[in-house]
């Protein structure tokens, strides 16, 4: 997705941010993604969520209790405890599971107590169970399965009652249906990446940036500022010095001002007291030139030095904007649109 526009160097952004993320608290997460979702409507013209809701079935959620009682872990389970998804099922999927953990059970030859203490503690909590009642629903989820499996009717018949984004299944009954939107367990994932990736580009483009930003104008104006000052101190010196000449001849006696005519005019007909002043002009001059010559090359070199972290900040920044992009049109592709049902 993001190798197309920049490379090497999204791919490396892309993939800093992703370990990062990894470390991050649920309630960082939960922050990052209520802050993008009250301005949401601000690229998209309307109120929409950055929350899907999924219908679950037995099958899936069978498989990665096995998985979690095996290895420990599961996707789904994963899954159900990011704040971007909430997972629904009618009330059948309770006895439906129950009932087949005693034959999987013995089939698998695992403890039924591990099967059960698995799906209650991890699974079950995280299912919000509710029965479909919408007439025209659930017409529509036994046309569109019931002559195939009846079983699964409540399943595809809450999933058009919540207007669903889709169904996690491994059912064949269910996914080879083109009115309904099945999903595998992978690609939620890499919707919830997205999803992470997009709240935490529009913080930092909203509220790290312009404090960047700022940072980097208020060292600008104060290197601008010392550079002026300097000048102005060289000048100052000049102008002191010649206007203090300038009052200090102005008050000498007539005497002192006719001895000062006389060395002036030694000064232009004497050679070595001209060359000794004009050698020690040139010497001013020479110190002056050296001091702006060095002040020009360290500023040069920091600049120099400040180029490939600007460059880092420009290919950065397209990367978040490039992502909050990708994030807006997940949005509108899985028709989160905020409705008078979810507000």
């Amino acid at each position: 997705m993001y190798t197309k526009v920049h490379g090497t160097d999204f791919h490396k952004i892309d993939k800093s941010i992703e370990k990062a993320m990894r470390g991050f608290p649920s309630q960082l997460v939960e922050y990052l993604k209520e802050n993008f979702q009250k301005n949401i409507a601000c690229f998209l013209g309307h109120p929409a969520k950055l929350e899907v809701d999924i219908v679950v079935d037995s099958s899936s959620i069978i498989a990665d209790i096995l998985s979690m009682v095996r290895k420990g872990k599961s996707k789904l389970h994963q899954l159900m405890n990011e704040p971007f998804m909430t997972f629904h099922a009618p009330t059948v999927l309770k006895a439906e599971i129950e009932e087949r953990m005693y034959s999987i059970s013995k089939e698998k030859k695992i403890d039924i107590n591990a099967l059960i203490d698995t799906w209650k503690k991890d699974f079950l909590p995280n299912i919000n169970l509710r029965e479909p009642k919408d007439l025209e629903a659930r017409i529509k989820g036994l046309s569109t399965v019931g002559k195939r499996d009846k079983k699964d009717v409540p399943f595809v018949a809450l999933y058009f009652e919540l207007q669903s984004q889709g169904i996690v299944s491994r059912d064949k009954d269910i996914i080879e249906q083109p009115e309904v939107r099945s999903w595998k367990l992978g690609k939620l994932g890499n919707v919830v990446t997205l999803f992470k990736k997009g709240s935490l580009s529009f913080f930092i483009i909203g509220n790290v940036l312009p404090t960047i930003f700022l940072m980097l104008f208020q060292i600008g104006v104060a290197v601008l500022r010392v550079l002026v000052e300097i000048v102005e101190k060289f000048v100052m010196l000049l102008g002191g010095l010649v206007k203090g000449s300038i009052e200090a001849i102005s008050k000498l006696p007539d005497w002192a001002k006719v001895l000062l005519g006389i060395a002036a005019l030694i000064f232009v007909f004497y050679d070595k007291t001209r060359n000794a002043a004009l050698e020690f002009f040139k010497e001013i001059s020479k110190a002056i030139y050296q001091f702006a010559h060095k002040l020009y090359e360290d500023m040069r070199s920091l600049l120099t030095k400040l180029a490939p972290i600007v460059n880092i900040a420009i290919v950065s920044l397209a990367y978040l904007f490039e992502v909050l992009k990708e994030t807006l049109v997940q949005v509108q592709d899985m028709n989160l649109d905020v409705d008078s049902k979810i507000m």
